[in-house]
């Protein structure tokens, strides 16, 4: 979720603050599913979505509260909930527990959250998930095709991406082998 704007349409550092924000059936979904297990949101705001910022929570007035969203560790998904030791997020049965100690936490947690997402309504998480951006809603750099990159020859953005790039690609390569070592079937699945 991104920052709130007033439904006034006073955000005055982004020109499209009074662009329609259309419900959005997964709205309620989301919701549901947040308070049901234990979160809390603001009377004081809601939960939007635009074509140009995806889902994010806009103030409907003035904040009453400095708090606007409670979110309980039990919603949290992360590869602390590979670990049947935690006592304070669900623990799930996942073949990507043989890949603990021998993948980075935080490439553990993409590879938790990409085969939470291909459970699709099976997931605990689907509700959360199905609101995140896909794929093609990446715009950054790391995204771009060649001609794209083009654009940024000469600038400090070009080595920064390529080197990010390769990192990343990096990361990727120790991971797949890890998981194909352990023979677990989302190596042959999911791709960079």
């Amino acid at each position: 979720m991104s920052r709130l704007v007033q439904e006034s349409g006073t955000d005055t550092t982004h020109p499209q603050s009074d662009e329609a924000c259309e419900p959005h059936p997964l709205t309620e979904g989301l919701i549901r599913w947040f308070v049901k297990h234990g979160g809390q949101l603001s009377p004081d705001v809601r939960i939007a979505h635009s074509s140009a910022r995806g889902f994010h929570m806009r103030a409907t007035g003035p904040l009453n509260s400095d708090v606007v969203v409670t979110c309980p560790l039990n919603l949290t998904l992360s590869c602390l909930n590979l670990d049947p030791e935690q006592k304070e997020v669900p623990s799930i049965d996942s073949p990507l527990r043989k890949c603990q100690g021998k993948i980075p936490d935080h490439i553990l947690t993409y590879l938790l959250l990409i085969e939470q997402q291909k459970k699709d309504s099976e997931s605990p998480w689907h509700a959360y998930i199905a609101c995140l951006p896909g794929p093609e809603s990446m715009t950054t750099p790391l995204w771009f095709g060649d001609e794209d990159i083009a654009f940024l020859q000469g600038t400090s953005v070009a080595p920064a991406a390529k080197e990010r790039k390769a990192e990343y690609h990096q990361q990727w390569e120790h991971a797949i082998s890890v998981m194909r070592d352990a023979d677990i079937e989302l190596a042959n699945e999911v791709s960079l």
